[in-house]
C-alpha cells in the first residue's frame, strides 16, 4: 500500500498480485507498466509541455524508488506533439501500436480534442494534464477520458469577478491568440464581466507563430485601457506580450490568462511583469505533505520552483498509479478508469475527486508576481 514515512507521503510497494507480462499488454519484457506522456517539447507551447515532462519525471522517480506497483516499475514514454493535433495523433498511434494503454501530458486544447477523438472507441485511459477544453470529456463514450485542470469557464467564475470587484477597471484591452483557447478566453470574459460597473472589453488577435505584437498592442494602447489581458497559453508567451506592451508605453494593470504565471513567466518578462495577476489551480506554497515533498524533490532536481504544469504532470502520473492500486490490476485500463472516476486521490493540491464528467474538482487561486515571486492573493 501507499505509506507515509516521516510525515511525508512516499510511494510504497503496492499489495497487488500481478504476473509480469510483456508486449501488447502495455508492459515491457521485465514487467514495467508503460504510461505515454504526449506533450509539446517543441513549437509555440513547448514551455508548458516541458514543465509537464519535468513533473511527470519526478513522479516516475519517486514511485519507482519506492517499489513501483508491487515490484513492477512504471516506465514513462515521452513524445513530442510539436504543439499540433496531427503530431499528437501520430505519436498516440505509435504508442498505442506498441501496447501503451495509459496516456497523459496534453497541454493544448486542440491537441487534446484530436487525441480524445482517436480514443473514443477505446478503453485506454487518457488524462488531459493542462488542456482546458471541456469537449473531450463531453464527447467521450467509455468513461476513460479525464482532466486535471480547470476549464476557462471554471477559472473565469472566480478570476473575472475578482478583476471587476477588486481592480475595478473601466476598459480591458485583450490580446488573444487565434485558437480555440483564445476564443474561449474572450467568451468567458464577455460572459462574466456584465452588469453595473462592468468594464468595456476591446480585442485584438494574434497568431502564436508571431514574435512581434506591436501592431496589435499599439491599436489597443491607443484606446487608453487601464488593464491589459494577455489571453495566450503557455508561460513565456503572455509575459513577452506584457513586456512589449510596457515597452510601448502601457502603464496599467497587467493580467494574464489562467495557469500562465510561473517562473518562466517571470524569467521572460523580468521587471515588466511585476504586479501581473492571473489565476491557477496550484501554487508552490500550498501547505500539504505531498506538495512539500514534490517541491523539495523538484527543486533538488531542477534548481527552481515547479510551475502548475509541472505539478499537474506529477499529479497525473501519481493519481493514475493510485487508481491502479485500487483497481487491483494495472493491465486492465477499463477497470483502472472506473476506479479513477469513483475515487479520491492524493495530489499536490490535496485530496481530489473527479466530477461526473471526469474533470478533477479544484480550487482556484488568484496569484500575482510580487517582488519577483509568485504569491497567492488572499
Amino acid at each position: 500500500m501507499w505509506k507515509k514515512a516521516g510525515g511525508v507521503l512516499l510511494c510504497g510497494a503496492l499489495a497487488i498480485s500481478l504476473a509480469a507480462c510483456g508486449g501488447s499488454d502495455g508492459s515491457d519484457s521485465d514487467g514495467a507498466i508503460k504510461i505515454g506522456v504526449i506533450s509539446p517539447q517543441t513549437g509555440p507551447s513547448s514551455d508548458p509541455g516541458l514543465r509537464v515532462k519535468e513533473g511527470a519525471t519526478v513522479a516516475e522517480e519517486v514511485i519507482n524508488a519506492n517499489g513501483g506497483v508491487n515490484g513492477r516499475k512504471i516506465q514513462l514514454e515521452f513524445a513530442d506533439d510539436a504543439s499540433t493535433p496531427e503530431n499528437g495523433v501520430l505519436k498516440l498511434k505509435e504508442m498505442s501500436s506498441n501496447g501503451v494503454k495509459y496516456f497523459t501530458g496534453t497541454v493544448n486544447s486542440t491537441v487534446a480534442i484530436a487525441l480524445s477523438n482517436f480514443l473514443l472507441n477505446s478503453n485506454d485511459l487518457y488524462v488531459l494534464t493542462a488542456a482546458q477544453s471541456q469537449d473531450p470529456l463531453d464527447q467521450q463514450k467509455n468513461g476513460n477520458i479525464f482532466a486535471m485542470s480547470n476549464t476557462n469557464v471554471q477559472y473565469g467564475a472566480k478570476y473575472f469577478p475578482w478583476i471587476q470587484s477588486e481592480l475595478k477597471p473601466t476598459k480591458i484591452a485583450v490580446l488573444a491568440e487565434t485558437s480555440d483557447y483564445g476564443n474561449n478566453e474572450i467568451a468567458s470574459l464577455q460572459a462574466a464581466l456584465k452588469g453595473d460597473g462592468a468594464p468595456q472589453i476591446v480585442v485584438e488577435r494574434f497568431d502564436r507563430e508571431q514574435s512581434d505584437y506591436s501592431v496589435q498592442l499599439t491599436k489597443l494602447i491607443s484606446q487608453h485601457p487601464d488593464a491589459l489581458y494577455a489571453a495566450a497559453g503557455g508561460t513565456d508567451l503572455p509575459a513577452k506580450i506584457i513586456k512589449q506592451a510596457r515597452e510601448l508605453g502601457f502603464e496599467g494593470q497587467a493580467l494574464s490568462s489562467p495557469g500562465t504565471i510561473a517562473q518562466a513567466f517571470i524569467d521572460a518578462g523580468g521587471s515588466a511583469v511585476e504586479g501581473a495577476v492571473s489565476a491557477n489551480v496550484y501554487a508552490p506554497s500550498l501547505d500539504n505533505a505531498t506538495n512539500k515533498e514534490f517541491v523539495q524533490r523538484f527543486e533538488a532536481k531542477y534548481n527552481r520552483l515547479p510551475s502548475a504544469e509541472a505539478a499537474l504532470g506529477y499529479d497525473s502520473v501519481w493519481s493514475i498509479v493510485q487508481a491502479m492500486e485500487k483497481a487491483g490490476n494495472p493491465d486492465d485500463p477499463k477497470a483502472v478508469a472506473a476506479a479513477y472516476k469513483s475515487g479520491e486521490w492524493d495530489t499536490t493540491r490535496g485530496p481530489r475527486k473527479f466530477d461526473d464528467t471526469g474533470r478533477m474538482i479544484n480550487d482556484t487561486y488568484i496569484v500575482k508576481v510580487d517582488n519577483g515571486k509568485i504569491v497567492a492573493v488572499p
